[in-house]
């Protein structure tokens, strides 16, 4: 989120969008557009760069 904000767009803007449907929230100040929700593994990669993930 903190991108958007140096982009010149509010926290509100971001509130507006979110609440319109245009926005998808990931996590806690992670957000997308809703026509492009990641798969399940690229939001793992997008909130846990640095994270090891064992799947069974």
């Amino acid at each position: 989120m903190s991108y958007l904000i140096s982009a010149g767009i509010t926290v509100n803007d971001i509130t507006a969008l979110y609440k319109n449907g245009r926005l998808y929230r990931l996590n806690h100040g992670f957000y997308c557009l809703s026509d492009n929700v990641p798969s399940e593994e690229q939001m793992l990669s997008i909130l846990l760069p640095e994270g090891i993930v064992c799947l069974e």
